[in-house]
């Protein structure tokens, strides 16, 4: 998987837009297509998937949705390296 490097300064600005935004992820989980497409290009769809798993929850019921949320997590930890400033 690509290492992605993010400095700490950006991404508190990212947590800070989050915050900002009207719109959230809520229940919301690309489908596994979509997924394999992010995961080609990660370098710019990371800060997607973090605001996915930032700003999304886990629905109770069985549809996948969690399964999905479960691999954002796994990919945005395992993907993502800090810089200090």
């Amino acid at each position: 998987m690509t290492k992605v490097a993010v400095e700490e300064k950006v991404f508190d600005q990212m947590f800070d837009c989050f915050d900002k935004m009207e719109f959230k992820a809520d229940e919301y989980v690309p489908t596994e297509k979509d997924m394999l497409i992010m995961l080609d290009d990660l370098p710019k769809y990371l800060p997607f998937l973090i605001w996915i798993d930032e700003t999304g929850y886990d629905v109770e019921d069985d549809t996948g949705q969690k399964s999905m949320r479960d691999k954002i997590r796994k990919v945005v930890s395992y993907s993502m390296e800090m810089i200090s400033d």
